[in-house]
């Protein structure tokens, strides 16, 4: 056997080989009396057949596919042991074609371990944007909140208007087709509807009746009816207005766990500060990671870029699935073309594997790790907030899989915590943006 290796990138090797005719040789030999024992052949008791009335028999593919087996497996693992390689995962194998009697050629693409030489990780000086909380942001999250305790007021005396809640009996017919159900009873939330409903409604009077026809958006959420045409009947039954209470301290008393308005103020302030900081703090930290990546050299195999990418065209898949969404609407909704979006894949998946490789580097210079007891605390925290029995309790915290999950977690928190703790960071308001010129 000949083996001729390249080195095609820091963490790819190419290896070739040339097997002698002898090793084919044999190699369909066996490969043959493997077959023989399955093989039915007129005339002869499995593993009686000549070799030559074997051969008219046997399935030759996967017979070739066996003797490439037995050829190539034990080939390349002496040639890895050899060159003194240490795979990191499974080689790309191109093979050529193979015949009794004469040398054999096939290619192994070995990917190797990623390598990673930090740079200066500790003198790095990044701006962390700081937010103000505003009085309107405020009142917007207690707005929310009210808006949550609204009741429905039934009004009369004028039509439907843009905010309105009604209760009307409706039937829809799909392209043509008569309804297939009696009218149902639906309570209607003007603004939540397909394209042109709520303008259809508007100015409706209890018991009027109205008749028209609208189309389904082709990402509606009912497969059955997106992209059709509906014939829709609509009868009104009332009107009712959504009533917002008044912010008071009598509401705060009982919707809240506060006394005051001011109480309440005060609270949501502090939250959303808490929420602005940590938006601050990712800020600073993807700043701080994006100049360790630039400072160091990173070189990692193709299969790392690849399983990136596979992970994200599966979260993908999923989140256009639970949406009832085609992978074409997707791309026309983002105006780019599957070529784009395949680059646009790679090029993130390229940037998380760096990132992931610098902060694994660094936990593993500064000696971070998870103990046991630290661990064991996590578990608590999370079981004693669970309604779970003691045995399963304890088949949570000694289940492997599950422990170094919160161990990767609790060493990405301390090592978010270094990099904000080493590196210079200086507080500045955000750049507001400047208008455009008017034409």
């Amino acid at each position: 056997m000949q083996v001729t290796k390249e080195q095609i990138d820091p963490c790819t090797v190419s290896l070739d080989f040339e097997i002698e005719p002898e090793t084919v040789k044999k190699a369909f030999d066996r490969a043959y009396r493997e077959f023989s024992a399955f093989t039915n052949v007129p005339g002869f008791r499995p593993g009686k057949a000549p070799r030559p009335m074997l051969e008219r028999y046997v399935n030759q593919e996967r017979l070739q596919d066996r003797v490439k087996e037995l050829v190539a497996a034990p080939a390349y693992s002496d040639a890895i042991k050899n060159e003194e390689i240490t795979p990191y995962s499974d080689p790309e194998v191109e093979f050529s074609d193979l015949a009794q009697d004469k040398p054999w050629h096939f290619k192994a693409v070995v990917p190797m371990p990623p390598a990673v030489v930090l740079g200066d990780y500790k003198t790095i000086s990044v701006e962390r944007p700081v937010f103000g909380v505003a009085d309107e942001d405020v009142e917007s999250t207690i707005r929310g909140m009210r808006e949550e305790y609204a009741r429905l007021e039934k009004v009369e005396g004028r039509g439907v208007e843009s905010e309105d809640v009604i209760i009307a009996e409706t039937q829809i017919g799909l392209d043509g087709k008569d309804p297939e159900e009696e009218p149902q009873r639906k309570l209607i939330r003007l603004g939540n509807n397909i394209p042109g409903f709520d303008e259809a409604v508007l100015g409706m009077k209890e018991e009027e009746e109205r008749t028209f026809e609208l189309t389904y958006p082709e990402d509606y959420q009912d497969a059955d009816a997106a992209g059709k045409k509906g014939a829709f009947h609509v009868k009104l039954l009332s009107i009712n207005q959504r009533v917002v209470p008044d912010l008071t301290d009598d509401w705060v008393k009982q919707a809240t766990g506060f006394t005051t308005v001011s109480e309440l103020k005060d609270d949501v302030s502090e939250g959303l500060q808490q929420r602005l900081k940590q938006s601050s703090d990712q800020v600073a930290e993807a700043r701080i990671v994006e100049e360790i990546v630039k400072r160091s050299k990173i070189a990692f195999p193709r299969i790392l870029v690849q399983e990136e990418m596979r992970s994200a065209a599966e979260d993908l898949s999923q989140e256009l699935q639970r949406s009832h969404v085609s992978y074409e609407q997707f791309l026309q909704a983002t105006n780019q073309t599957e070529e784009q979006h395949h680059s646009k894949l790679e090029a993130d998946a390229v940037s998380r594997v760096k990132v992931i490789l610098v902060l694994r580097e660094v936990a593993k210079n500064e000696k971070m790790t998870a103990t046991g007891d630290e661990i064991d605390r996590e578990f608590t925290k999370y079981l004693d907030d669970s309604e779970v029995s003691e045995r399963e309790r304890r088949k949570i915290v000694d289940d492997r899989g599950k422990r170094v999950r919160v161990a990767n977690v609790l060493v990405r928190e301390k090592l978010r915590d270094f990099l904000l703790n080493t590196a210079k960071i200086t507080d500045v308001k955000p750049k507001k943006e400047k208008a455009g010129k008017s034409n």
